[in-house]
């Protein structure tokens, strides 16, 4: 950590509170979803950051917009990752299947 930049740090600290999130849902509700999760982990620890980071962006619809739909994607990418790491297929993921 000593030397990383500021930003580095700044990062670390985040993914170290969602993850530490993880940690505490798993002891506090074993059976969670991995999707009740992500989400909850996220939006817990992502939407200071996205803020932020689209802070730029004209506030009201389009910043909304921006936020939204970066916490979702990121949601949606981790739980593929951990479908995944554990053998599941993606089109064997309920929410991807078509119907």
């Amino acid at each position: 950590m000593e030397n990383s930049t500021e930003k580095e740090r700044y990062y670390w600290g985040i993914a170290f509170q969602h993850e530490l999130l993880h940690l505490l849902q798993s002891k506090m509700n074993p059976s969670m979803s991995i999707e009740r999760m992500e989400y909850e982990a996220y939006v817990l620890t992502s939407i200071p950051n996205a803020l932020g980071l689209h802070e730029d962006a004209p506030k009201g619809y389009f910043q909304d917009y921006l936020l939204t739909n970066e916490l979702f994607e990121n949601i949606m990418k981790s739980c593929l990752t951990y479908y995944k790491n554990i053998g599941i297929k993606t089109e064997d993921i309920s929410w991807i299947k078509k119907r």
